[in-house]
């Protein structure tokens, strides 16, 4: 509600000049941009701003779109690691977890972000379709490395796909 009387002139009083309430006018978070650096290979980088008035309404997923798109603009290659790999989500780069966390919520907002926050993709690696398997997938399908326990139904294995 202050912020609401702040904005009318005649509740700023006799003391308030006309440069001084320019200069609050600048202070509006309306006008305030949050920057996000984007690291993409070595050394690769875009930003994103985000208008600090739409940080509510803007989401993770919009992020990531707009990630991706910048690089396709840039000119980057978005499969750096493997012929495979495809961006899935963001990650810090100083491997703030939390912060990690948050980015990994496709619907949350971006009021989290600060401004100056280094992020890099993190890349996933399409796996197999269960298809090459056949209609069920077997206990001999795989190469058991070890037991790893027993439940009352089942038991856990360790096994890998044999090549």
């Amino acid at each position: 509600m202050n912020k609401i009387f702040e904005k009318l002139t005649f509740f700023r009083g006799p003391h308030t000049s006309g440069s001084q309430a320019q200069k609050e006018d600048e202070s509006d978070p309306a006008n305030k941009i949050t920057t996000v650096f984007i690291h993409y290979g070595v050394n690769s980088k875009v930003e994103i701003k985000i208008p600090e008035n739409l940080q509510k309404h803007l989401t993770c997923a919009w992020l990531l779109e707009e990630t991706i798109n910048k690089i396709k603009k840039a000119g980057g290659d978005l499969n750096l690691r493997d012929e495979n790999a495809t961006i899935v989500t963001l990650k810090t780069k100083n491997n703030d977890y939390a912060v990690d966390h948050l980015l990994n919520d496709p619907k949350q907002d971006l009021r989290f972000l600060r401004g100056g926050t280094i992020l890099e993709p993190y890349y996933g690696v399409n796996t197999r379709c269960l298809d090459e398997f056949g209609n069920k997938v077997e206990l001999s399908d795989f190469e058991i490395e070890t037991k790893l326990g027993y439940g009352a139904f089942s038991n856990v294995y360790l096994g890998k796909i044999p090549d």
